[in-house]
């Protein structure tokens, strides 16, 4: 005859069992639930790191990275604005802050020991990368046209395996996005570049702002199904105790620009999203 405690000590056991085989059965599930909840947890504490920074010495590329982040704040950022007018890369941010009369000349023209760009007297200031010009050139592509000689041009940039890599690609999206070049050329490029930056990443070991910009341009090409998520870990591993995210090849501490590519990676990657917008944010608000 079954006892009380022999009923009781049955229960437990099949108790016990369930709980096993129910840790066993969705113990992936589980690990994905705590592995976003950690990227959430950054995301969340990146913003928080926005919320103590002073927007108004934020640069072009800064203003754009929070204007992506913060649907609510994009308002605010064009106020921001005001206090750098004349930028030419302010095109990114929307089409109502166009800067005209950029390229004096119709073709390309000897810059040192490669070809390129000479911008008006007004703009010298605001080109500090070697890669700026062409850069700019694609941006307004809409404007002044691309062609053939032009592509060549962007062509010539050698690869280095770090952020002239991933200029070449930002060009070759700008084409994109404005419509320009529509050759089978232009994708071609694009996926050989988007090649170049993934295996970039996967040589890789360690976190560094250049590392996050691979991940986001990835997406903003519509390779995001490549990133992995040892890579989003590794973002997630290197912030700082204030939310941001700090490489010392910009200054001592967090700083927007890294914090802004660290927190578009994550983003991305929760929405789970092949490919994310990323031109004129302040223009698809209106």
């Amino acid at each position: 005859m079954m006892t009380t405690r022999n009923r009781k000590i049955i229960a437990a056991f099949f108790a016990f069992v369930f709980l096993i085989a129910g840790a066993w059965l969705f113990r992936e599930p589980l690990s994905r639930v705590a592995e976003r909840l950690s990227i959430y947890t950054a995301y969340r504490d990146g913003g928080n790191f926005y919320r103590t920074a002073e927007r108004s010495d934020f640069r072009t590329d800064e203003r754009w990275l929070h204007a992506l982040l913060f649907d609510h704040m994009r308002e605010g950022m064009r106020g921001d604005a005001r206090h750098l007018p004349g930028d030419p890369f302010d095109k990114v941010l929307g089409e109502s802050r166009r800067a005209w009369k950029v390229f004096p000349f119709a073709g390309p023209v000897s810059m040192g020991n490669r070809q390129g760009y000479a911008v008006g007297t007004d703009y010298r200031s605001f080109m500090q990368d070697p890669w700026d010009d062409l850069v700019l050139r694609s941006l307004y592509c809409d404007v002044y046209g691309y062609s053939d000689e032009d592509f060549r041009v962007l062509g010539t940039l050698s690869p280095d395996g770090g952020y002239t890599d991933t200029h070449v690609l930002l060009a070759l999206l700008f084409l994109r996005e404005n419509g320009c070049y529509d050759r089978p050329e232009r994708e071609f490029a694009i996926r050989t570049v988007s090649d170049m930056l993934v295996r970039a990443a996967e040589q890789d070991g360690d976190w560094s702002d250049l590392f996050s910009e691979r991940i986001v341009f990835l997406y903003w090409a519509g390779e995001g199904a490549r990133v992995k998520p040892e890579w989003i870990d590794r973002i997630v591993s290197a912030q700082e105790q204030d939310g941001g995210w700090a490489d010392e090849a910009w200054g001592e501490g967090s700083n927007p620009h890294s914090t802004g590519l660290s927190m578009l990676a994550l983003r991305y990657f929760l929405e789970e999203k092949g490919s994310a917008e990323f031109l004129s944010p302040l223009d698809r608000a209106e």
